[in-house]
């Protein structure tokens, strides 16, 4: 896959190793990673670094991903998102979906489905 190069990506998730693991997937793709916890330092991030893609994990224990997202919009021109979630329903993707999701995987996450994900969305976000 080509490497993308000085592009930036928010990592937001409450689960240290896969928030870790997914930083080491998109470094491999050539991006930079900028991680975060909970929602709301994801969106400290958001008002200190130009972002070009974010990948939030739907729940988490102080605002959801989907209200991340929101919020990020207000805030930026909206970037594309890819949610995580290990609790993947209809409702949540109709949810997702109408925050205006590039997509949504379920976790456990392939690694091979989510760098052909990230690689779209960057793509896009160009």
């Amino acid at each position: 896959m080509k490497t993308v190069a000085r592009l930036t990506v928010l990592i937001a998730d409450d689960d240290e190793e896969f928030l870790y693991t997914v930083k080491g997937i998109v470094e491999a793709e050539g991006l930079t990673a900028h991680l975060a916890g909970c929602g709301l330092d994801a969106l400290e991030i958001v008002r200190k670094i130009p972002l070009h893609l974010s990948i939030l994990d739907i729940q988490m224990p102080d605002i959801s991903g989907l209200e991340t997202y929101r919020r990020m919009r207000r805030i930026i021109t909206p970037i594309p998102c890819i949610f995580v979630t290990g609790e993947f329903n209809e409702e949540i993707r109709q949810e997702a979906i109408s925050t205006g999701a590039f997509s949504i995987l379920e976790k456990p996450v392939d690694v091979q489905v989510l760098r052909t994900t990230v690689h779209e969305a960057i793509t896009k976000a160009q």
